[in-house]
C-alpha cells in the first residue's frame, strides 16, 4: 500500500481486517467507507463474500483497496457461513493481528484500530481482545423483548444489574469487532466455526479454547467500543428475511436501519463514493 500523500511505500501492515459479507449493500458500503475514512494506514482488508447475488457483489468488485474473496457456493448459511468465512480470511492473513469485523459495523472514530491493537502490542502474552454483545438497543426495548418470558426476564435483570451472566456458559468475546494474534490462531489450528452440538455460535468455541489453553484475553469496556463504532445488529438477517429471522425482528430491525441511515454522519459516508477508490 502507498500513502496517497507521500510517494514512499508505507510500512508493512500489522493488522488485517476480515469482514464476512452476504447481500447487505448499504451496510457493507458504510462499513468499508467508514474504515477508509477513519483508519490510519497501513492496514489490510479482506472481504469474504458468501455467494451474494444482488447489487452488493458489483459494489464490492468496484472497491479498489480491498482483497475480495468470492465464494460461489456456501454449504450452510447463518453462523456457519460467517465462521467459515472468518476461517478463510484467517488462512489469507499474514499480518501480526487478525481483526474480525461484522459487515453491519460502522467505524466513527479515528482511534478505533489503535485502541484495538494497543493492548496486544503492550502485552505479548495477550492473544485476544474485544467485548461481548455490542447492541444499540435501549434498555426499555430489551425489557419489552423479555416480558413474555418470565425466566428469561429474570436472567436478563440478574445479568444487567448484578453483572452475572444470564446463561450457564461464561461470557465470551464476540466476532463483531475483535482482535486476535494471528500466529496463535494458526499454530493452535483454531476455527471460528460454530458448535451447534454445544449451542455455540461462530467464534464462541474458539474463544473458550483460547481460555482453556491458558491464553490471556481482554474484555474491553462495551461503552468505550460504542464510542468508536456503531453496530446495527443482525443486519444480514434483517435484510435477508429468508435466512430465518422472526418477522418482529425483521420489522424492528428495518426501522433501526432506517434511523441509522438518516443520521447525518452516515448520510455523508453514503454520499462519499471517493472513499471506494482512494
Amino acid at each position: 500500500m502507498v500513502n496517497p500523500i507521500s510517494p514512499q511505500p508505507l510500512p508493512k501492515p500489522k493488522a488485517t481486517i476480515v469482514i464476512p459479507h452476504y447481500q447487505t449493500l448499504a451496510l457493507i458500503t458504510l462499513c468499508l467507507r467508514s474504515i477508509r475514512k477513519y483508519t490510519q494506514p497501513p492496514y489490510e482488508v479482506i472481504v469474504i463474500d458468501n455467494g451474494s447475488k444482488d447489487e452488493s457483489l458489483e459494489y464490492l468488485k468496484s472497491v479498489k483497496w480491498i482483497n475480495l474473496i468470492l465464494r460461489e457456493k456456501v454449504e450452510n448459511n447463518g453462523s456457519w457461513a460467517h465462521g467459515s468465512a472468518l476461517d478463510l480470511g484467517l488462512k489469507n492473513t499474514f499480518t501480526d493481528f487478525f481483526i474480525s469485523l461484522h459487515s453491519d459495523v460502522i467505524i466513527k472514530d479515528y482511534s478505533w484500530l489503535s485502541r484495538l491493537v494497543a493492548p496486544l502490542e503492550q502485552n505479548k502474552d495477550l492473544v485476544c481482545a474485544g467485548t461481548g454483545k455490542l447492541e444499540e438497543i435501549s434498555l426499555a426495548y430489551q425489557l419489552l423483548k423479555k416480558m413474555g418470558d418470565i425466566k428469561g426476564l429474570f436472567r436478563f435483570l440478574k445479568r444487567k444489574f448484578t453483572n452475572m451472566p444470564d446463561r450457564p456458559l461464561p461470557p465470551y468475546i464476540r466476532t463483531t469487532c475483535a482482535i486476535y494474534r494471528t500466529e496463535i490462531l494458526k499454530k493452535e489450528n483454531l476455527s471460528f466455526l460454530p458448535r451447534k452440538d454445544l449451542g455455540m455460535t461462530s467464534g464462541q468455541f474458539l474463544y473458550y479454547q483460547l481460555v482453556n489453553k491458558g491464553f490471556q484475553t481482554l474484555f474491553l469496556p462495551e461503552e468505550e467500543l460504542k464510542r468508536l463504532l456503531s453496530h446495527v445488529s443482525h443486519g444480514t438477517m434483517i435484510l435477508n428475511p429468508f435466512l430465518g429471522a422472526r418477522q418482529k425482528t425483521i420489522s424492528t430491525g428495518l426501522r433501526r436501519i432506517k434511523r441509522k441511515l438518516n443520521e447525518d454522519w452516515v448520510k455523508e459516508l453514503l454520499e462519499d463514493s471517493t472513499l471506494d477508490y482512494i
